[in-house]
């Protein structure tokens, strides 16, 4: 689960018990900072802080490049969004609205079958929540949209999905499917309005920083590849493909730093030009499992001094 639309300068790796601040103008590393315990995921909070829930603890640390992380009670899993000072926290049976830092519930929306989340993604606006159920068998999605007049829609897919990116103004959503397609969806519909086959299996997906398209990280005999996508729902053709290019190894994330792309694999970050296949920089990072992008200009409503 990954936030990555956002034109950011440091990139955020969580690799095991620590995380990794990697500049991506330069491909350095600027800092690395211990955790305590093992890390699931990392998130990009607005004001440049990664969240990362704990595997072994009940718990979430809460991390910025310098000094010691804190910690709050409980693992959650933030999307974050334009609204500095909230999130939205997928729940068994609901998608809730936090405020943060605080964690304050401010409203809820019920979703009835969500036992659980493999994967979730939200608008740039926060107006749309999409979330693969952690049934692995199950072809559908649900998306959710938040606020006052929220409601939920049952998507059903021709195949499971394993990988999902939302437009930033929610317009459309598309998801990576176990076959090898990705299927386009309008918010309100509960079938999707285009496919586009890619490979053997689509992986992992992010949006292009123009929100005018996504990266597809595609499996094939061959090896992986990275595909860029164009869609335009005013088109005959609705999906596009613009661009390939193979990578040397399967990746766990993708990400847009401006117009380059960051691939994340086991053992490394991989900058690349455009979408490459050059490469600006790569970075060793073993037993990397998450990356989010830190935003560029850090925001937020909590006073300096305050914790």
């Amino acid at each position: 689960m990954l936030s990555c639309a956002v034109v950011a300068a440091i990139a955020a790796v969580l690799a095991g018990s620590e995380v990794v601040f990697v500049d991506t103008a330069t491909g350095h590393v600027v800092s690395r900072v211990a955790l305590g315990a093992e890390g699931v995921a990392v998130f990009a909070a607005p004001d440049a802080r990664a969240i990362v829930p704990l595997a072994g603890d009940d718990a979430t640390a809460v991390v910025a490049m310098r000094g010691e992380p804190s910690r709050w009670p409980g693992r959650l899993f933030p999307l974050f969004f334009d609204e500095v000072d909230r999130m939205h926290v997928v729940f068994p049976g609901s998608v809730a609205t936090l405020t943060y830092p605080e964690r304050l519930p401010l409203s809820r929306v019920d979703v009835s079958g969500l036992s659980g989340a493999r994967r979730a993604a939200v608008s740039t606006n926060g107006r749309l929540t999409v979330v693969i159920p952690d049934d692995p068998d199950s072809p559908a999605l649900f998306a959710v949209i938040t606020g006052l007049s929220g409601g939920v829609g049952r998507v059903e897919l021709p195949a499971p999905a394993q990988a999902l990116t939302v437009s930033p103004d929610g317009d459309w959503f598309a998801a990576g499917l176990v076959d090898g397609r990705v299927a386009l969806v309008a918010p309100g519909l509960s079938r999707p309005v285009a496919t586009l086959r890619l490979g053997q299996a689509v992986t992992e997906m992010c949006p292009t920083s123009d929100g005018r398209g996504f990266l597809a990280a595609v499996s094939q005999a061959g090896g992986a590849e990275l595909v860029a996508v164009k869609v335009d729902p005013r088109a005959k053709a609705v999906l596009k493909e613009r661009q390939r290019s193979t990578l040397g190894a399967e990746p766990l994330a993708l990400a847009m730093s401006g117009r380059d792309a960051l691939v994340l694999t086991r053992t490394s970050l991989l900058g690349l030009d455009r979408i490459g296949p050059k490469r600006r920089f790569e970075v060793e990072i073993p037993g990397a499992v998450g990356v989010a992008l830190l935003p560029t200009r850090p925001r937020s409503t909590v006073p300096a001094w305050s914790e």
